[in-house]
């Protein structure tokens, strides 16, 4: 993201977007899976809800914080700004839950005693 916000040409810009959608698509599959992986089948369903509302509020919030940072900070530090962004999202994610990993078993195991 931070190539995007300071290629020198047109092309690089362009490759950098590329690269930085190709990415995303590949972790949006195991990023879902894992956090799946992380509740019972019970709770499931509202997991995806939520997970499907924090995308919308980032889609919502984002271009305009983007916007906001172009025209009042620069350019480029908006695009620095989504790059800290996108690393502190599984930055907290392993922090939070990394250490926590549970086999979809034993969360069946466990919903099952409860």
């Amino acid at each position: 993201m931070v190539m995007i916000g300071f290629a020198p040409t047109l092309p690089l810009a362009i490759a950098g977007e590329y690269t930085r959608s190709f990415m995303r698509t590949l972790i949006e599959p195991i990023y879902a899976a894992f956090a799946m992986e992380q509740v019972s089948d019970r709770h499931r369903a509202t997991l995806s809800g939520f997970y499907s509302v924090t995308w919308s509020i980032g889609f919502s919030i984002g271009p305009a914080i983007g916007g906001w940072l172009q025209s009042n900070v620069s350019l480029s530090t908006s695009f620095v700004f989504g790059a800290f962004c996108l690393l502190l999202a599984p930055t907290l994610l392993l922090t939070l839950f990394g250490r926590q990993l549970r086999r979809p078993r034993e969360v069946e195991t466990q919903t099952r005693e409860e």
